[in-house]
């Protein structure tokens, strides 16, 4: 079976600006208000040659909707993998 290409997504974390990042397993803020400052994070893996390694890649995108408007923007990210925008809520 052909490993290669399989992606997974881990450590999907996001929390106000300045308030202390969630730890895995951790639950996440449920609620945004207009203005706030928001960090998202989340961490890509490829399985090659069955090892989980980092994904890099210059376009990965998260879209945020929050009635109305909508974002859509390309995520930045580190060589370890992890993915990362900030931003304020429309």
């Amino acid at each position: 079976m052909q490993e290669s290409g399989v992606l997974r997504a881990t450590n999907l974390l996001h929390n106000k600006v300045g308030q202390p990042k969630q730890s895995d397993g951790e639950p996440n803020p449920e609620n945004y208000f207009i203005e706030d400052n928001v960090e998202y994070y989340i961490t890509l893996e490829q399985k090659t040659k069955g090892k989980w390694l980092p994904f890099i890649a210059s376009d990965v995108q998260m879209q945020f909707v929050m009635l109305e408007p909508y974002y859509r923007v390309s995520m930045e990210h580190n060589n370890a993998g992890v993915y990362s925008y900030k931003f304020r809520v429309p």
